[in-house]
């Protein structure tokens, strides 16, 4: 798969040495008190962009957050805002610029203690504890402190910070790609590989419970160490915690904190943006011979992929080549077994998720029903529901979207693209099949005791009880099995997995307490297969 030196929304190539920087306030500050009392003033700059709205293009929600952003260099071999900015700060003053030791000083600290240091307590990388002192020292790390301005510079590794003359943050400059301006993920220049896991599914198959699930509580379902071969494997989101601004992330943490708990909110069957992911980081090792892999996880890119005849083959294609694996989500009543259905509750199943006409869709409507009293329901238009769906014809099972996908894979990626793909099946909903299996499968249907670590080979086991859950009750068949074998040269892994743990009302709620059953052994069984092939262990 290689280093991220492709932008990992959209495939363009990026140069490391020209990217574009979101500027992040510090707590007590705000744009305009920046501008204000610093030497950045109310002059327009053209390296500055504010309110920038360019990520907002490929999301599906409101992005209600203002984006400042310093842009890339417009001309070959330009400077970009970081660099343009930190030359007003050194031209705010005629003084000589001092060279002062920088507030890093212990080279061998691990990442999260150098982003909790430079970062201090505004952000919280994966970590509850914000006690971290900013005021520490480092090498390699160079503060430029400029007389007059009040201001001090400081960074490592591409991620910039401003100071005052305390060595208080006043604000951050967090690097984005220099085209769609979205985020890059927390440790992206120091990672040494790059993946992307692609979910795919019918609609109503959990593909977004899942995301919430995963992603809640600062990814506790993948919070355990993973001891592989005596050495720990850690996963974490590789996002700032708490930073609203951090536009999809952010989004993932509201919902799936509405979702993840006693009677929560269960999603609606909408992705939350065309390609856009989350990012998760996993370190194998220690010390020098500590390896960092960064995880992008793709909601449902079907569209994405709908499109190879029309998107450029650059980029595309190198989007395409860093999605790893494809994880498919099978209803468990897609797959022969009997008499499977969620539980509703009396009236609660009566309601349907509805959606308002555009503006321009009512005011038309009106216009062609002019002399008609309009009643509020004829402006409403129903939105998924999977008994209509199934009664209509347009429900699409998982494995119909698999053949799908698979034919356009073959008929516009490379020739060997498939060979070099892994195939990730999940069982999602585990929980509807409770009573309808032996005893023997209880692991993969009910939540464990959580402990500290569990081994790489547990993890495994019930990959291969997953497996033989399939072929010992005939989920899918074993012609279907045997294609996805055939398909995926990369090899394939059979999970069973629960995203809320409950019974619920589709589009509604839970119905009861939340309680995730093995979430994250996809996720990790795909990363183990990567250090594996990357002889990491």
């Amino acid at each position: 798969m290689g280093k991220l030196d492709f932008c990992p929304y959209d495939g363009k190539k990026i140069d490391p040495n020209n990217l574009a920087y979101e500027v992040i306030c510090a707590d007590g500050w705000d744009w305009n008190r920046v501008r204000n009392e610093t030497v950045i003033s109310n002059k327009i700059r053209s390296y500055i962009l504010e309110n920038d709205v360019s990520r907002q293009k490929n999301l599906e929600f409101v992005d209600r957050e203002q984006h400042v952003v310093l842009l890339a260099g417009q001309q070959k071999n330009g400077k970009n805002g970081l660099e343009l900015l930190k030359e007003l700060v050194q031209n705010g003053e005629n003084e000589e610029q001092k060279e002062v030791e920088g507030i890093l000083k212990h080279s061998s600290d691990s990442f999260e203690d150098k982003m909790k240091r430079i970062y201090s307590m505004r952000f919280e990388l994966n970590e509850t504890d914000t006690k971290a002192d900013t005021k520490a020292d480092s090498e390699g790390l160079k503060t430029c402190e400029i007389s007059g301005t009040g201001l001090q510079f400081s960074s490592e590794n591409g991620l910039c910070t401003f100071l005052n003359e305390a060595a208080d943050p006043v604000f951050y400059a967090l690097p984005c790609c220099p085209y769609c301006h979205n985020r890059l993920p927390a440790g992206w220049n120091e990672a040494d590989d790059f993946i992307g896991i692609s979910l795919l599914g019918s609609h109503g198959a959990g593909k977004t419970s899942f995301l919430y699930s995963l992603f809640n509580n600062k990814a506790e379902s993948l919070a355990q160490t993973v001891l592989l071969k005596n050495e720990s494997l850690s996963i974490r989101p590789a996002h700032f915690e708490k930073d609203k601004k951090d536009t999809i992330y952010a989004y993932v943490s509201e919902q799936s904190e509405k979702m993840c708990t006693e009677n929560g909110k269960c999603p609606v069957n909408e992705k939350c943006g065309e390609n856009v992911p989350v990012f998760l980081r996993a370190d194998y090792g220690k010390g020098a011979d500590r390896k960092t892999l960064i995880v992008g996880i793709y909601d449902e890119p079907v569209s994405f992929i709908d499109r190879l005849d029309t998107v450029t083959s650059v980029s595309g294609n190198q989007l395409l080549n860093h999605l790893y694996a494809d994880m498919y989500l099978f209803d468990p009543r897609d797959m022969g077994i009997e008499n499977i259905s969620l539980k509703r509750m009396k009236g609660y199943s009566q309601f349907k998720k509805c959606s308002a006409m555009s503006l321009a869709e009512q005011a038309e409507y009106q216009k062609e029903n002019r002399d008609m009293v309009v009643n509020a329901k004829k402006i409403l238009e129903s939105g998924y529901d999977r008994d209509t769906e199934e009664k209509a014809g347009n429900y699409i099972p998982t494995l119909k979207i698999y053949e799908h996908v698979v034919s356009m894979y073959r008929r516009y990626a490379d020739p060997e693209y498939l060979s070099n793909k892994r195939f990730l099946g999940v069982v999602s909903k585990s929980d509807l099949l409770r009573g309808k299996l032996s005893s023997d499968y209880d692991e993969l249907l009910y939540s464990r005791e959580k402990t500290s670590a569990v081994d790489a080979e547990d993890i495994a086991g019930r990959s291969k009880a997953a497996e033989k859950m399939l072929e010992s009750y005939g989920m899918l068949g074993r012609s279907s099995l045997h294609m996805f074998e055939k398909d995926y040269g990369k090899g394939i892994s059979w999970h069973s997995i629960s995203s809320t743990g409950c019974d619920a009302v589709e589009n509604d709620h839970l119905l009861g307490a939340y309680a995730p059953v093995n979430v994250g052994d996809p996720v990790i069984s795909c990363i183990i297969s990567r250090i594996k092939e990357l002889n990491w262990a």
